[in-house]
């Protein structure tokens, strides 16, 4: 089951509509479904960085519900994830390419709104959280096989 929680960092990006650069729209479109880490040293964006991550990540899962902690750990945990998190989707806005990536940790999923401004990466929100059912753990499927 899932749920928008709508939790951001105060620095969203307007909803509204979309003008610009379809070439940038072409060429970020290109990474959707591949990892983020491995997407963005493609597209030639600089890593995001980690302490970036982590506070404004800490900041947003401290105005959610509890659902996913709030912890250094947990949140060093849902960094690792990102560098492996799906690009479920791409947009631009003001010529800035966001991404909408999906990650884990535990039982619990996130989808992850991310924006590279001209020079740096921020957090815009987490779009949603969702439990993530026992077959989507990567031990269990391992487990099975064997």
């Amino acid at each position: 089951m899932s749920r928008v929680i709508g939790y951001t960092n105060g620095n969203m990006a307007p909803a509204g509509p979309i003008g610009g650069n379809t070439l940038i729209h072409s060429f970020i479109a290109e990474v959707i479904h591949q990892p983020f880490g491995h997407a963005i040293h493609k597209i030639g964006l600089p890593e995001f960085p980690k302490q970036t991550f982590l506070l404004e990540m800490g900041q947003i899962l401290c105005e959610a519900d509890g659902t996913v902690a709030d912890d250094h750990k947990t949140l060093v945990k849902l960094w690792r994830s990102l560098q492996r998190g799906e690009i479920i989707a791409t947009n631009v806005w003001d010529d800035a390419p966001l991404f909408y990536v999906r990650v884990g940790i535990g039982s619990a999923g996130l989808v992850i709104r991310l924006i590279h401004k001209p020079t740096e990466w921020h957090v815009e929100s987490v779009i949603s959280v969702y439990h993530r059912p026992l077959a989507d753990y990567r031990l269990w499927r391992r487990v099975s096989l064997a």
